[in-house]
Order: C-alpha cells, then structure tokens, then sequence
C-alpha cells in the first residue's frame, strides 16, 4: 500500500517536472523566435513613420505570441478543472481562452488600427 502511493507520488512529481519543462521550452521558443533586423532602408534609418512602425509592428509580434501563450494557458486550466470537477476554475480558464483570442487578434490586424 505505501509502495503504490509512493509511486503515485512519484508519478506526479515527474509529471510536474515534464509540464513545467515543457511550458518553459514553449515559452522561450515563442518568445525568442522572432528576429529583429533593420536594413539600410526603413526601420531605423528611415523617417519618423518608419521608426513608429517599426516599434508597433515589434510589439504586435510579442502581443501576437503572448496572447498564443494566454490561450494555452486557459486551455491548460479548463482541462485542470474538468479533471477535478471544478466550476469556477473552469470559467476561469474559458476567460483566460477569450482573452488570449482577443490579444491575438488585435495583435494579428494593428495593421488595421494603425495607419500613417
């Protein structure tokens, strides 16, 4: 009997460690994949518009990402919920799913808000 709830601890405890490890992996690649590179053209050589085009087309990239990230998250947290049977995480995470599509798709279409 305690060999069997020691492995189960065991278990967990690995399972903890592989989720974690892979949620920091996921959040690094995601983050850190974007290349940032100015040519002698544009960018920030260019005029003022190019400048501010340039920080707002780099801030959309990470808001695109970080909502990708808040979605995942959300989903992590309704399937947490439904596996302990609780209501109020599962309303939590469905929240933080339409959060993470709203940042998404305002960082998809900035183009569609910001013009010069």
């Amino acid at each position: 009997m305690k060999e069997s709830k020691k492995l189960k601890m065991n278990v967990k405890a690995i399972t903890k460690k592989i989720l974690k490890s892979g949620l920091l992996i996921t959040l690094f690649l995601l983050l850190f994949s974007t290349v940032a590179f100015a040519g002698p053209q544009g960018g920030l050589t260019g005029g003022e518009d190019d400048k501010i085009m340039l920080i707002v087309k780099t801030i959309a990239s990470y808001a695109w990402k970080f909502g990708l990230i808040m979605i995942f998250y959300g989903a992590l947290q309704v399937g947490i919920a439904f596996k302990d049977d609780e209501p109020d995480k599962k309303a939590k995470g469905i929240k933080w799913c339409i959060a993470g599509s709203i940042v998404t798709a305002v960082a998809m279409g900035f183009d569609k808000f910001v013009t010069f």
